[in-house]
């Protein structure tokens, strides 16, 4: 740590939480109604 720096951070990760796509009209939203789990990403 050099001195004019208060905090130092290393190694810092943010979880995403990524869903499928739902379907962007009427009847792709029925048809396709099958419920699939949302992805947990790491960036």
């Amino acid at each position: 740590m050099t001195p004019e720096n208060a905090i130092e951070v290393w190694n810092v990760k943010k979880l995403f939480k990524v869903y499928p796509d739902k379907g962007n009209t009427l009847k792709e939203k029925t048809l396709f109604k099958k419920e699939e789990p949302m992805k947990s990403v790491w960036y």
